[in-house]
């Protein structure tokens, strides 16, 4: 029995001291060298049969077998799974389109530190991505972090969706929730102003905001100068001039909306409020720009009489 007892007491101080000494190994294997390709790692895993096949339609394959180092984030068949049938019909023909999104899941170079909160890092397509770290997990541009595979010539991130590179007016396109919004912004020419560069943050109202709210039903049926103008001014308070991502340090601030008016974030790190008003989704991350969804329509910019 003592024996027992010396036993178990010398394991439990060996614990502590590597996990102070910062060298407790849970998984041998994790310390192993990497043998694989960052391709070879991709085709070997039967998780990413979709994403294997996408990379040999579009020559992909050829970039990634080559000295690198690359960074991944790799869209499971799961990932693949969540889009709709048509939708991936589509995406899977198009060897343009396809390629443009799968430069989107590639970062030239090795993120040898690990994915840290608000990290923003370049795509081969010249597009930003932005990391959230939080109690939920690591995200980029919003899809999950699941997995980790390394090799000779970079890193492979599993992430849980197929991330597409769409300007905020492509985003509010895609959304069936955000359709009246897309109206009001056709109605007053903003499309134009939010598929500039930016980058800009979109508050943006539902339909049920949008139903909610007769005056603005009455602005959107107005054929006048005057309700084309108030609807703008309206749809200027829900628009910032900048970009405010959640999660990546930011405190609650004041923000100048493009009407002049401003608005009041607020964060508690799991939810974002704008003026009182707690947002649907937080953190759609466009190509320039962020998007917040909120059930309800803020208060219209006050106009002098």
């Amino acid at each position: 029995m003592n024996r027992k007892m010396a036993i178990v007491a010398i394991a439990a101080v060996t614990f502590v001291l590597a996990a102070v000494l910062g060298e407790l190994v849970l998984d041998p294997r994790s310390q192993a060298a990497p043998t694989n390709t960052v391709v070879e790692g991709i085709q070997e895993d039967d998780n990413f049969t979709a994403l294997s096949e996408a990379m040999s339609s579009t020559g992909l394959i050829d970039v990634l077998n080559g000295t690198g180092p690359f960074t991944v984030f790799a869209p499971t068949d799961d990932a693949f799974g969540k889009l709709a049938p048509l939708e991936k019909d589509r995406l899977m023909g198009d060897r343009d389109g396809l390629s443009e999104v799968l430069q989107y899941h590639v970062v030239p170079g090795d993120i040898t530190n690990g994915l840290t909160n608000g990290m923003t890092l370049t795509t081969l397509g010249g597009k930003d991505l932005t990391v959230i770290v939080n109690r939920s997990g690591t995200f980029v541009n919003g899809a999950n972090v699941t997995e980790t595979i390394d090799s000779i010539n970079g890193m492979v991130y599993s992430i849980d969706t197929v991330m597409r590179p769409r300007t905020l007016v492509q985003t509010v396109e895609n959304d069936t929730a955000l359709s009246m919004l897309l109206a009001a912004l056709d109605r007053t020419n903003l499309t134009s102003e939010l598929n500039a560069s930016g980058p800009f943050t979109l508050f943006a109202p539902t339909d049920d905001a949008f139903e909610a709210n007769p005056s603005i039903g009455q602005l959107m049926q107005g054929n006048d100068p005057k309700s084309v103008e108030e609807l703008k001014q309206m749809l200027l308070y829900h628009i910032v001039p900048a970009r405010v991502v959640a999660g990546d340090g930011t405190a609650n601030q004041t923000l100048d909306a493009m009407s002049g008016e401003r608005l009041v974030y607020t964060t508690d790190e799991e939810n974002v409020s704008i003026n009182d008003n707690r947002a649907v989704r937080s953190n759609i991350i466009a190509t320039n720009g962020v998007v917040y969804t909120l059930d309800t329509m803020l208060a219209p910019p006050r106009t002098s009489a």
